[in-house]
């Protein structure tokens, strides 16, 4: 479907989106499930070539669906590069390119677009540029915002708690985390995997 002319963004692992009719029969609806990782490259997963094998689980994802491999982000951090995803705008269009700026409220985003398509929309997600001021947060029910300091695994409960609750109907669930994110503190059963000097960030 051309409902949107997409852009990826390069912070962005996989993009796991039903865009099957959405005039269709609910039921018939597939659902829409987006996944940020806040400053994860591409060249750094096997299912990109890298020559460690760092993400065996996003390579079985990658290896059943369609991989991008052209992708461009329209900027180089978050801000811009989300609501460049959101509103399908360059960063020129939109105007969020400072953290002075917020969403225009004459940009429709996706969230609100596939609310009024009937979908039932959430976003859980970490990190400073998600809140609310920036206005990311239309067309989103429901609208989690947590530290940056908190990892996924403590918000997947309450995703698991919400996905129980959309019975049959359609969803649009957007996650994003800063897991791998600066300062750099992997779980320690990772922290010497591929280098058994590593000690951490230089400057810190």
């Amino acid at each position: 479907t051309n409902l949107f002319p997409w852009v990826f963004n390069t912070v962005f692992i996989f993009m796991v989106l039903g865009a099957h009719g959405l005039e269709a029969d609910r039921s018939a609806r597939l659902n829409v499930i987006m996944i940020g990782v806040d400053t994860l490259r591409a060249g750094h997963l096997s299912c990109y070539g890298y020559n460690n094998q760092t993400t065996p689980a996003m390579d079985l994802l990658a290896g059943e669906g369609t991989t991008f491999e052209n992708a461009i982000s329209q900027a180089s951090w978050t801000l811009p590069s989300f609501t460049s995803v959101f509103t399908s705008k360059y960063t020129g269009e939109h105007g969020v390119t400072d953290p002075e700026k917020k969403l225009g409220s004459v940009t429709l985003t996706l969230a609100q677009f596939l609310l009024k398509k009937g979908y039932r929309t959430a976003a859980f997600e970490s990190g400073p540029f998600f809140n609310s001021k920036y206005e990311l947060d239309r067309g989103f029910s429901t609208y989690s915002l947590t530290e940056a300091s908190v990892p996924l695994a403590r918000i997947l409960p309450a995703v698991s708690g919400w996905l129980r609750e959309q019975g049959g109907e359609p969803f649009f669930l957007f996650l994003h985390t800063l897991d791998v994110h600066a300062p750099y503190e992997p779980p320690r059963q990772f922290a010497h995997k591929f280098d058994k000097t590593y000690r951490g960030m230089v400057d810190r």
